[in-house]
């Protein structure tokens, strides 16, 4: 994340920053506990069906997220190399 918060600082406007910056991380936070929220649930009405079952869906459910993430990350470039 270091690495976002530079790119972050870059992007914002003069005196914007920290505004920019708290937000990122609350966004962060609210994707994370959502995210983590789903998956306990899902890996607790899965249980039932046999822990490896359980596993083997919210594993492939953070892949399925992280693949995602991928192209997303690939559209953001720093201003420097715009």
């Amino acid at each position: 994340m270091p690495a976002l918060s530079v790119l972050l600082l870059e992007h914002s406007a003069v005196g914007e920053e920290g505004r920019n910056s708290a937000s990122m991380q609350t966004s962060d936070a609210v994707a994370d506990a959502l995210v983590l929220a789903v998956c306990s649930g899902l890996f607790g009405w899965l249980l039932a069906t046999g822990p490896t079952m359980s596993f083997v869906v919210v594993f492939l459910v953070a892949l399925m997220i992280a693949s995602l993430a991928l192209p997303a990350s690939q559209k953001v470039t720093s201003p420097s190399a715009a």
